[in-house]
């Protein structure tokens, strides 16, 4: 491969990093969505939980109290979406990008240098895809983005159809193991596509963790649900 997918990921930090939230609590001079404060709950509870600990992450945190062991409950900035975030995740600041309700693309980053696995996970809203329109386009992308052949397996639900492929790196170069999951998420009820890549990076321990790190990577994209009445500008409009 010319670029592993972890310097792709990495390198759109960069390219990502037109609009942020400032210290008045907007996103792209809207306000953002409703949030816990962290000031406002017990110090303690707060100490082992990353998330937490970071303002501009916590700001989308919807609750202190758990979806699931390890996981919290997020909503988007553009509210067209919601999902648990992981109690280790950090939202990349500089690499947050969100355009009124027509598109949002998070970046967040998950574990430690202590970890055996650490994941650099990329979550993009685009207001205006369709399935029957853009599926083709989209999952084409996402093989470019990870240079993998991606065989998918379509999940539908009530809300959303799931498009999830399972890939692995070739890093002949490096002292690590890149493995992950690919996905395209579109709204069955409405226009509205997510993008995700879900790229862990192994250290050491690999193959006694990637079976387990493979499954909850699956799950946890699952868990990723369209909102109704997102008020989304048409796109010809932006």
């Amino acid at each position: 491969m010319k670029h592993t997918l972890r310097t792709i990921l990495l390198t759109s930090l960069i390219v990502l990093g037109a609009c942020q939230m400032d210290t008045s609590g907007t996103v792209d001079g809207e306000e953002s969505p409703e949030n816990v404060d962290p000031k406002d709950t017990e110090t303690d509870d707060l100490q082992e939980v990353r998330a937490f600990q970071d303002e501009f992450t916590s700001g989308f945190l919807q609750s202190r109290e758990e979806t699931r062991p390890g996981y919290y409950p997020f909503l988007s900035g553009t509210g067209a979406f919601e999902m648990d975030f992981p109690a280790e995740g950090k939202l990349g600041e500089k690499s947050y990008n969100i355009r009124e309700k027509n598109y949002e693309a998070i970046m967040i980053g998950v574990g430690s240098e202590e970890s055996d696995i650490t994941h650099i996970i990329t979550v993009t809203y685009y207001a205006h895809l369709e399935e029957d329109v853009h599926k083709d386009s989209r999952l084409g992308q996402l093989q470019s983005s990870v240079e993998e052949e991606l065989d998918f397996e379509r999940v539908e639900e009530e809300n959303e159809i799931y498009y999830i492929a399972p890939y692995e790196s070739d890093n002949e170069d490096f002292d690590f193991e890149t493995f992950g999951q690919a996905a395209f998420i579109f709204n069955k009820n409405e226009t509205g596509g997510i993008e995700v890549i879900y790229s862990s990076d192994c250290e050491k321990n690999c193959d006694d963790l990637k079976e387990a790190d493979m499954s909850e990577s699956f799950e946890w994209i699952k868990s990723i649900k369209f909102l109704e009445d997102t008020e989304a500008v048409d796109e010809n409009e932006k």
